[in-house]
């Protein structure tokens, strides 16, 4: 097989979207010749696996539907949608420390200590499911395709 223009080979590195693109089509040119009929019979194709899929998960048990769901929750969301994250959380935390000083709280005020109290073991919560999520996507591979 002769390597692309870039020195890899298309199926190791060369033609593979990487990123955000993982895992979604990636459509010919529809003007070259034959690049029509290949658009079309993908889009068929793509259509053809929606459909098995929608027929796999209607047919599926109760059992075998929460562990399809567990398989599918402990999948890593992408690197955008850390980076997303990661950005809301700073986001949030920059406005909490903003309004908590405009405010000039009162550490005295039993109700505001209650309030803090909740939020800090909220927060704890928070952390710890994500810590259980990480380590959850590291069983990934011993789940098998569906648990």
């Amino acid at each position: 097989m002769v390597a692309l223009a870039n020195g890899r080979c298309r199926f190791h590195g060369g033609k593979t979207p990487k990123g955000a693109d993982w895992h979604k089509p990636v459509f010919s040119d529809g003007k070259t010749p034959g690049g029509q009929d290949k658009l079309n019979r993908k889009l068929y194709d793509l259509e053809r696996a929606r459909q098995k899929r929608a027929q796999r998960l209607a047919t599926m048990t109760p059992a075998e539907r929460a562990a399809y769901r567990k398989w599918h929750e402990a999948r890593q969301p992408s690197q955008a949608a850390r980076i997303s994250y990661r950005e809301r959380k700073r986001q949030a935390q920059e406005a909490k420390a903003a309004l908590a000083h405009a405010a000039g709280r009162d550490s005295a005020d039993p109700e505001l200590l209650r309030l803090d109290e909740k939020i800090r073991r909220l927060e704890e919560q928070a952390a710890a499911l994500m810590a259980k999520r990480a380590d959850t996507a590291a069983t990934i591979e011993e789940l098998g395709i569906f648990g």
